[in-house]
């Protein structure tokens, strides 16, 4: 068995648990159904990296998973092709001065571009953009694994989002007991997420 997972730090764990490969609820819910993890989310990513990820990068491979789990994050995040690394780029925006994705801190490339993003956020972009494109996202990972029949449980990192998911993180779960101070699920947190999300999975198995 193989579960395919993908989402942003809420997801990957990275940075904030200790020994995060094996305390993040994909590591949890991959264990209790024996399969294999296989965990693509990063830190600072944004919907339109997921989506990249599950209809490009893993698109031929995906009848091979038995579950996917995914995991929505922020609508203002977004990504790029950084050419002069030959690689993709999140942006990963909390207020201005803008945050870049891990790759691109307090490197020269990142300082380059923070004119272009700082206008970007502050004369292109709307949040009513930000919600097509979310709700894009979600519908075509959802009619995507219809399509395929392959089980989908999904989660959501915002709390007013204009469609559905099985769990919204930042309104099931309570700050302290559940989630730091950033609002990232804790050692408590992962478990309980990982329990709800196999009590969902084990409705469609």
């Amino acid at each position: 068995m193989k579960i395919y997972f993908d989402g942003c730090s809420y997801t990957a764990g990275e940075n904030y648990l200790s020994d995060y490969k094996e305390q993040r609820y994909s590591a949890r819910v991959a264990k209790h159904f024996g399969a294999e993890e296989h965990n693509f989310a990063r830190g600072g990513a944004g919907n339109p990296t997921i989506l990249r990820h599950f209809t490009y990068d893993h698109y031929n491979s995906l009848e091979t998973y038995d579950l996917i789990v995914i995991q929505f994050t922020f609508r203002n995040r977004t990504c790029y092709y950084d050419k002069d690394n030959s690689q993709w780029q999140n942006v990963n925006v909390g207020g201005l001065p803008h945050m870049f994705g891990t790759s691109l801190k307090n490197t020269p490339c990142a300082k380059s571009k923070e004119k272009f993003w700082k206008s970007y956020y502050t004369d292109i972009y709307t949040d009513e953009y930000g919600r097509y494109f979310e709700e894009m996202c979600f519908r075509s990972i959802t009619d995507i694994c219809k399509s395929k029949s392959l089980p989908l449980v999904t989660l959501n990192s915002s709390t007013d989002s204009n469609f559905t998911t099985d769990i919204i993180i930042n309104s099931k779960y309570s700050c302290g007991s559940h989630l730091d101070s950033g609002k990232h699920p804790n050692r408590t947190g992962h478990y309980q997420i990982s329990k709800d999300v196999i009590q969902i999975a084990e409705s469609m198995l």
